[in-house]
């Protein structure tokens, strides 16, 4: 998708959240350096974001025990200048994608005097928020995701309707709601928002207690409208082993 000239002042950064030690995928040193047909998860991640016209610069979060074996992973791509930095991340992929938001928050401030959240429209900062594991992500929906954001002012997530029944438990066990299969979304990355409106659903979370598992839930308590587009059934999450041969398959 070639980025329309209505969207060329606009700056659209990513932060790729691979600081996952990815434990049920049972590989020593986690699943962002696993090579899939010649290349490593991590690096086929931010190959997309690379061929992506609508991302200006991204920045990737790393496991602390990986990060210099990240860093020497990408370094080529670093060198190309639209890597931003590879950088520590956090516990969780919620205090990870806190700290990539964080580290644009003062990068974009060091750089405008403290201005950058009050451009006029056609300046915007948009931020999007990609699973590091979702490396089969294609560059089409991630343009479609910023496209979303700058035509219509939304939170936007690639979302696949369930096929499964879904069934919500209470802690004890017992069924609480089954809700309908139509009503139901699996949701997939990248997630964003405008940055202002990102860093706003971040910091109010944090201070309310909210543990969050992606970044939809952050802008939903905010609140934030919302947008959900048509997801990829290749964009899956490298979880498990038998992930890999799936992603083996659909890389063939």
């Amino acid at each position: 998708m070639m980025r329309a000239e209505r969207h060329m002042r606009a700056k659209i950064y990513a932060i790729i959240a691979a600081a996952g030690q990815g434990s049920r995928m049972g590989r020593p040193g986690g699943k962002q350096l696993i090579e899939l047909e010649g290349k490593s998860v991590i690096r086929r991640t931010c190959e997309a974001f690379e061929a992506s016209s609508y991302i200006d610069a991204y920045l990737v979060l790393a496991d602390p025990a990986n990060l210099q074996a990240m860093q020497e992973e990408l370094y080529e791509l670093k060198s190309q200048g639209k890597c931003l930095a590879i950088i520590q991340g956090g516990d969780s992929r919620q205090a990870s994608v806190m700290e990539g938001l964080r580290y644009l928050q003062i990068s974009l401030d060091r750089h405008s005097g403290g201005r950058y959240s009050q451009q006029s429209p056609e300046d915007r900062i948009v931020c999007l928020v990609h699973d590091g594991a979702r490396c089969l992500v294609s560059p089409q929906l991630i343009d479609q995701a910023a496209v979303l954001i700058l035509d219509q002012r939304v939170g936007t997530a690639p979302a696949l309707p369930a096929t499964d029944t879904v069934r919500i438990l209470h802690q004890t066990g017992g069924t609480s709601e089954t809700p309908a299969r139509d009503q139901a979304l699996l949701m997939q990355t990248p997630q964003g928002a405008d940055l202002d409106v990102m860093l706003a659903a971040y910091y109010k979370a944090e201070a309310d207690g909210l543990v969050l598992t992606d970044d939809i839930q952050a802008l939903e308590h905010l609140p934030y409208p919302l947008h959900f587009y048509e997801g990829d059934r290749k964009n899956i999450k490298l979880t498990r082993p038998e992930d890999l041969d799936l992603a083996r398959f659909y890389l063939r």
